[in-house]
């Protein structure tokens, strides 16, 4: 007769699930047992929220299911923020919460709270689970609902004498082909018959690429897409990296809408036309008549905001496919250089050359575009980053460089939540232990999650944590001085006298300072080379403004 605890981590080991993250609750304590029997890590946390993010960062960088278990009543509450971070990211995510024992429930126990109806509005599915011989159906559907689809978080609320109970019959554990469908969604011929015509008449072609279409695995057929139609391809999100930067169709952040503008026709791959994409009506964004394609797997983006000449509901990479074969069917792939596409990469490369002239100073306080720039340099193809910030979240998308989708991770995403960098570079780092990962955070977001440099610390997990830090709520001061002119900085300013450096070592690591701009690649080396998760604390000036926080409405624009 199994255990609930017994047929939750076998589920879990049936889902290829290879770290569970955490903070201890007594509920839980069976199923680590359990989890550790079947060769699956308890990574514990320093705080709940912290444990969800890693299992959203954990997701992110794997494309895999995230996994985070906590405990009854605020550690389930805990969790909230997280899961709606890893809901508007579309990361899968399955979170475990303990519940008050079912013969409990409504008597007034203590820290008692309907957490899966509270958390319904930003999970993809959430379930008080009431048998313990169903425990096995429950993390199948969760886990199949995280990942099919557009992908996203779900919840199970499991009572302790559900989790501790027994089942008098054997369970039969399927592995995830046998609940799961396989396959992808493929487009309605007819639209990818109209893609293929708009493709084909278009001039100036551009393909905004979002991270539906780093989900997907769809990278590699939307280069090809873009070389068939010479059309540039602008990146946001995980999608960044989706084409190399030196490839002579890049066309850089599609959040900076350098060559958007100037399109007579737009082809979005798994992208949504939100606020980082003007709503798909701002002039600085988008041209008079330009042609829309739209493809996503979630209908209900499709025409949002941007009404659509052709929308096509399907996965990003089988949709993608559709097209290509379509353009070679009819033999009208242009295949080579166009005026508007050596044009357009003129552009993008005049954009990058300045910014690259406006790193070169060595200028104290550091700048910010020399900071990121030497970060890039020193990192090289290898680097995984992690984001976390406002401003400086805005200086690393303009002068990071991703050589392959994923490289770089917006932590916070499209829920704006800050703070969360420091966890999601552990979980990034146990989900990549071949790459080097730089958690690249402000001065105010570090500290929001600063002490999981000790869980690093404790389960040797060596991340690199570059702070900018300009002592100040940065994106906030600068949309004061926008909005007003007024550079009264005082409410806004963090205080100059905290040393990471030293609260580093203080929990295990390595750290230390830098104020003289030609030490940030020795610093960031000696950092690397230590083996401990580390610190880099570069003290940088706060008097410049990234262009792209304006046009990403970190700051607010009149």
């Amino acid at each position: 007769m199994p255990t609930g605890s017994e047929i939750i981590a076998s589920s879990l080991e049936k889902e290829g699930v290879k770290h569970v993250f955490t903070l201890p609750d007594g509920w839980i304590m069976p199923i680590y047992e359990e989890l550790e029997k079947r060769g699956i890590e308890i990574i514990s946390m320093r705080s709940e929220q912290a444990a969800a993010s890693a299992a959203d960062g954990y997701a992110r960088s794997t494309r895999k299911l995230g996994v985070v278990a906590v405990a009854v009543g605020p550690g389930v509450a805990n969790i909230m923020p997280s899961l709606a971070q890893a809901y508007l990211a579309g990361s899968p995510v399955l979170a475990l919460g303990g519940r008050t024992p079912f013969s409990n429930i409504d008597k007034l126990a203590f820290e008692e709270v309907n957490v899966h109806t509270w958390v319904e509005k930003y999970t993809k599915y959430s379930r008080l689970v009431l048998s313990t011989c169903r425990l096995n159906e429950y993390v199948q559907d969760a886990s199949r609902e995280a990942l099919t689809g557009r992908m996203g978080p779900t919840l199970l609320e499991i009572p302790k004498d559900v989790s501790l109970g027994k089942c008098e019959r054997d369970i039969v554990y399927e592995s995830p082909d046998r609940y799961r469908p396989a396959g992808r969604i493929f487009g309605d011929p007819s639209a990818i018959e109209r893609a293929r015509e708009l493709i084909e008449r278009s001039v100036r072609p551009v393909i905004v690429a979002g991270s539906g279409a780093y989900w997907s695995g769809a990278c590699s057929e939307i280069v090809k897409l873009a070389e068939a139609a010479q059309a540039l391809v602008a990146t946001e999100g995980l999608a960044v990296g989706c084409i190399p930067t030196l490839h002579p169709l890049f066309g850089g952040n599609a959040n900076v809408g350098i060559i958007t503008r100037y399109a007579d026709l737009i082809i979005a791959i798994g992208a949504r036309f939100d606020e980082f994409l003007g709503f798909g009506s701002d002039v600085s964004f988008y041209g008079e008549g330009t042609k829309v394609i739209h493809i996503d797997v979630d209908p209900s983006v499709i025409g949002k905001n941007k009404p659509v000449d052709v929308g096509i509901w399907g996965d990003a990479r089988a949709v993608t496919s559709q097209i290509l074969e379509s353009l070679s069917r009819n033999g009208k792939g242009k295949q080579t250089g166009s005026e508007w596409s050596t044009n357009a990469s003129f552009l993008i490369k005049s954009y990058y050359n300045k910014m690259e002239e406006d790193a070169a100073s060595d200028e104290t306080p550091i700048r910010p575009q020399r900071l990121m720039r030497d970060l890039r340099e020193f990192a090289g193809e290898n680097g995984l980053f992690v984001l976390d910030g406002g401003d400086t979240t805005a200086w690393a998308f303009l002068y990071l460089r991703a050589y392959r989708p994923g490289q770089i991770m917006w932590s916070h995403g499209p829920f704006g939540m800050i703070g969360m960098g420091v966890p999601m570079g552990i979980a990034a780092k146990l989900g990549n232990p071949e790459r080097d990962v730089y958690v690249v955070t402000g001065d105010g977001s570090f500290l929001m999650s600063a002490v999981e440099i000790e869980t690093a610390a404790r389960y040797g997990i060596p991340i690199v944590v570059v702070v900018m830090n300009d002592m100040i709520w940065g994106d906030v001061y600068h949309n004061r001085i926008l909005a007003t002119g007024k550079k009264d900085s005082g409410r806004f300013a963090l205080l100059q006298s905290r040393k990471y450096d030293e609260f580093a070592r203080s929990l295990g690591g390595y750290g230390e300072t830098v104020h003289d701009p030609r030490e940030i690649m020795s610093a960031l080396k000696r950092a690397r080379d230590s083996g401990l998760p580390s610190v880099v604390d570069v003290r940088v000036s706060s008097e410049f403004n990234s262009p792209l926080s304006q046009i990403q409405g970190f700051l607010k624009r009149d």
